[in-house]
Order: structure tokens, then sequence, then C-alpha cells
């Protein structure tokens, strides 16, 4: 009877351990992936910037598909 008791104690701990590590692990990873996004965010912005400029200081007039 206490073997089988102890047996399904472990289990349990053994379950909330994995389930504790694994919610670890999720949060590192969506850590590690918004640093990921935030380097290539900011790698990316001078172009970004440099490339709204132009296309809004760039007049390229051109009639609306309306107007006849």
């Amino acid at each position: 009877m206490r073997l089988k008791a102890a047996k399904t104690d472990a289990a349990a701990e053994i379950a909330a351990y994995k389930q504790e590590k694994e919610a670890e692990f999720k949060a590192y990873e969506a850590e590690s992936e918004l640093d990921d996004i935030a380097k290539q965010a900011s790698s990316k912005k001078a172009e970004v910037v440099a490339r709204l400029l132009e296309a809004v200081n760039t007049p390229n007039p051109t009639l609306h598909i309306n107007a006849h």
C-alpha cells in the first residue's frame, strides 16, 4: 500500500516539475524571440526611415483609377 502511494506521489511531483520547467522554457523562448525581433528592428530602422522619406518626398503623379 505504501509503495503504491509513493509511486503516485512521485508521479504527481514529476508531472508538476515537468509542467513548471515547460513553462520556464516557453517564457525563455518567448523572451529570446522578442530579443531577436528587437535586434532585427534596430538593424533595419535606418533603412526603413530612408525608404519612407524617399517615398514621401519623391512626387509620383498618377491619375486615380476613377478619373476619366
